[in-house]
């Protein structure tokens, strides 16, 4: 697994419970197209059964410029989201997925920022 998610605290807030966590990326498998497994199944502070409704991810290196957008993709479950990476060149005028390969130094070095939303009904 290339993608390691610690928790580091949650909360509830109303009907939401908000988590929040790092994220690093590891080289011990490439980045596949379309993303690497990222999942939210098994996870002690994790209390939900649905899927999150927003899940945001940032660089955690401040001060330093940052190639690389991360994005995370749902699956039908908490155990099949993907991690995606995504980058810009200069001839382009968008961001294009990384390229399935070896993950660059840059995104190795990163530590990855993340909070996720659940919806959670009170029983």
């Amino acid at each position: 697994m290339s993608v390691v998610f610690t928790v580091v605290a949650s909360e509830f807030t109303g009907n939401t419970l908000r988590v929040h966590g790092t994220a690093k990326l590891t080289n011990t498998v490439n980045y596949a197209t379309g993303g690497d497994p990222f999942s939210l199944a098994g996870i002690d502070l994790i209390k939900a059964s649905g899927l999150p409704f927003k899940v945001f991810i940032i660089s955690g290196l401040a001060g330093q410029t940052n190639l690389f957008e991360y994005n995370y993709a749902p699956g039908t479950t908490l155990a099949n989201g993907k991690l995606q990476v995504f980058t810009g060149a200069a001839a382009q005028t968008a961001m294009t997925e990384l390229n399935a390969g070896a993950y660059p130094a840059g995104c190795l070095a990163d530590i990855l920022l993340v909070e996720i939303l659940f919806l959670v009904r009170n029983s």
